[in-house]
């Protein structure tokens, strides 16, 4: 993911990563691990339930400009 995140860094791209872990847990694991992109700590699931329909993990998503998802892929394809 962050080789992704270097090849577009000049292009109006943001990428973020949900996590099913709790802030403080994943604040610690960020410490230790560089990642280039946001991580949402969402430990209940609210966000993925909700907002971004995640059923299974990993999942893919991504969205336009004008907040439409223009690709979704659920699994390891």
């Amino acid at each position: 993911m962050n080789e992704i995140v270097e090849t577009f860094r000049d292009k109006e791209i943001m990428f973020l990563i949900h996590c099913r872990e709790k802030k403080d847990d994943l604040l610690q694991f960020l410490a230790a691990n560089k990642f280039e992109f946001t991580a949402i700590a969402d430990p209940k699931s609210i966000l993925a339930a909700d907002v971004f329909h995640i059923l299974g993990y990993p999942t893919s998503i991504v969205i336009d400009r004008t907040s439409k998802i223009k690709y979704y892929s659920l699994g390891s394809d």
